[in-house]
C-alpha cells in the first residue's frame, strides 16, 4: 500500500513537470512581412543608396535575410540598396524562425544618372574646343562634359540640337566628325549605341535639328527641309512638301511632328505632310504643350502666341501680345518655352517676359543684367523647367574671346520676385540650347 502511494505522487509529480514544461515552450509566431523604403520610393539612381527596412510581429528574434536578384546582400533588420548598373532588381526580404520562413519581394528600378535633370549642349568652336553636354542634376549638381565622360569620345563638330524619345537620346551635329553627324546614346547612360557619318548622311545639307517618334523614325532639318531617316536600315528621304521648314526646333506630339516654315506650321505623319496650317507669319516657335496641343509664337504686327490642337489641327485659342515681340533672332531655338499656360520668352534680348496666356497677360520679369556679370548678350532662347519653373538663360560676354566669359543663369519667379538661383559660370562653348528630360517624358 505504501509503494502504491510513493507510484501516485511519482507519477503526479511527472505529469506536473511535464505540464511546467509545455506552459515555458514559446511557439514561435510570424506575422506581417513588409519591405518598408523610405517615402516608398522604389526607385534609384546607379550608385544611389536606397534605405531598406525589414518590417514584421513575431513574438521571437527571427533571422533576417537580405537578397538581391537571389545573391545574400544583408542580414541586418535595415538595408542599404545600392547598385552601380542601370536596371530592374528585385530585393527579397526573408525572416525565419525555428519553424519556417517567410519571403517577400519588392521591385527596384535602378536609373541612369542621367535620366532626370537639364542638358545644355554646347556647338564648340568648330571642333576646338568640341562640341560638349553639359548635364546639370535636380541638385544642382554640373557635369561639364558628360559624354565625354561617359565615352571618351567627342560630338559631332558643331552640334546643334537634341531630342530623347524611347529611352534614346539623338544628337545631330551640322559637320559631322568625331562620333558621328548624328550620334545615338542611352538617354540614362549617355553610352554611345550608334553613330553615323557624314558620309552616310551625305544627302543631308547642313542638319540642324532632330526629333524622333521611335527607334525607326527619326525626322532631321536641314537646309532643304525635313528628311525622315531610319537608323535600322539607313533610309534616308526628303519629305515632299517640306521645303522651306524652319531653323528651329520641331514639336512631336500625338504620333505626329510639328514644324513651322513661311507663314505656316506643318503637320508630318511618316513620311507624309498630312496637314498645313495658314499662319499670319512665320512661326518663331513650335513647341510641345502640357495636354498634348502645341504652342506656336508668330512675330507679327502685332506679335501672336497660340494653341493648335494636335488633334483636328484648328487654333484654339490666339493671344495678341500688344506692344511686346516675341521674335527668336538669328538664335535656332524656340522664342517661347512654357510650363502649363506660364509662356516665358526673351525676345532675343537680355530680357525675361511672362505671358500668362489664361489671362491674356504679358509683363517684364527681369533684366539679366541686373543680376549676372558680363550678361551682354543670350546665346540662343531661354527655356523654363517644366517641373519648378526655374528659367535658364545662356548669356555670353561677346565674340571673338569673349565668348569664353559666359553664365548659364538659373531664375525663378514664383515667389513674385526675381530670385537667382544659380548662376554657371564659364562653363558654356557657344550653347545651342538647353533642354529639360521631362519635356520629353
Amino acid at each position: 500500500m505504501k509503494m502504491k502511494k510513493y507510484l501516485l505522487l511519482f507519477v503526479a509529480a511527472l505529469a506536473l513537470g511535464f505540464a511546467s514544461c509545455s506552459d515555458d515552450e514559446t511557439i514561435p509566431n510570424l506575422t506581417g512581412i513588409a519591405i518598408e523604403s523610405e517615402g516608398g520610393v522604389t526607385e534609384v539612381i546607379q550608385g544611389g543608396t536606397l534605405a531598406l527596412t525589414a518590417n514584421y510581429t513575431s513574438n521571437v528574434n527571427p533571422e533576417v535575410r537580405w537578397e538581391v536578384n537571389g545573391e545574400v546582400k544583408s542580414t541586418d533588420k535595415e538595408f542599404s540598396f545600392t547598385e552601380a548598373e542601370p536596371g530592374k532588381y528585385y530585393v527579397t526580404l526573408v525572416v525565419s524562425t525555428d519553424v519556417g520562413e517567410k519571403r517577400v519581394n519588392l521591385p527596384v528600378t535602378v536609373y541612369g544618372k542621367y535620366k532626370y535633370g537639364t542638358f545644355v549642349l554646347n556647338e564648340g568652336n568648330f571642333g576646338n574646343p568640341p562640341s560638349s553636354l553639359i548635364f546639370i542634376s535636380p541638385e544642382n549638381e554640373m557635369t561639364e562634359a558628360a559624354y565625354f565622360e561617359a565615352n571618351g569620345t567627342h560630338l559631332g563638330v558643331v552640334s546643334q540640337d537634341l531630342f530623347i524619345a524611347n529611352n534614346k537620346m539623338y544628337i545631330i551635329s551640322q559637320n559631322g566628325g568625331e562620333d558621328g553627324m548624328l550620334v545615338i546614346a542611352n538617354a540614362e547612360t549617355l553610352k554611345k549605341e550608334k553613330g553615323f557619318s557624314k558620309d552616310q548622311l551625305a544627302d543631308l545639307n547642313w542638319p540642324t535639328h532632330v526629333a524622333a517618334l521611335d527607334d525607326s523614325h527619326v525626322y532631321i532639318r536641314d537646309n532643304n527641309g525635313v528628311h525622315l531617316f531610319d537608323p535600322t536600315t539607313t533610309s534616308l528621304s526628303l519629305i515632299e512638301g517640306t521645303d522651306g521648314a524652319i531653323k528651329n526646333r520641331m514639336a512631336v506630339t500625338a504620333q505626329k511632328v510639328f514644324a513651322g516654315t513661311n507663314n505656316s506650321l506643318l503637320v508630318i505623319k511618316d513620311n507624309k505632310v498630312i496637314k498645313t496650317i495658314a499662319l499670319e507669319g512665320t512661326p518663331t516657335g513650335v513647341v510641345k504643350a502640357s495636354d498634348g496641343n502645341v504652342w506656336v509664337s508668330v512675330n507679327s504686327t502685332p506679335a501672336k502666341i497660340m494653341k493648335v490642337s494636335s488633334k483636328d489641327y484648328s487654333i484654339l485659342k490666339t493671344n495678341e501680345l500688344g506692344s511686346f515681340q516675341v521674335s527668336a533672332g538669328w538664335g535656332a531655338t524656340p522664342a517661347i518655352s512654357a510650363k502649363g499656360d506660364s509662356i516665358y520668352f526673351g525676345n532675343n534680348s537680355t530680357t525675361i517676359y511672362l505671358h500668362d496666356f489664361a489671362k491674356n497677360q504679358t509683363k517684364e520679369l527681369a533684366k539679366i543684367g541686373d543680376y549676372i556679370q558680363n550678361a551682354t548678350m543670350t546665346y540662343n532662347n531661354l527655356a523654363v523647367n517644366p517641373k519648378n519653373s526655374d528659367v535658364y538663360v545662356t548669356t555670353i560676354k561677346g565674340y571673338g574671346n569673349d565668348y569664353l566669359t559666359n553664365s548659364i543663369g538659373v531664375f525663378n519667379f514664383t515667389s513674385g520676385t526675381t530670385k537667382l538661383v544659380q548662376d554657371y559660370k564659364n562653363a558654356t562653348r557657344f550653347p545651342a540650347g538647353v533642354f529639360f528630360t521631362y519635356d520629353f517624358e
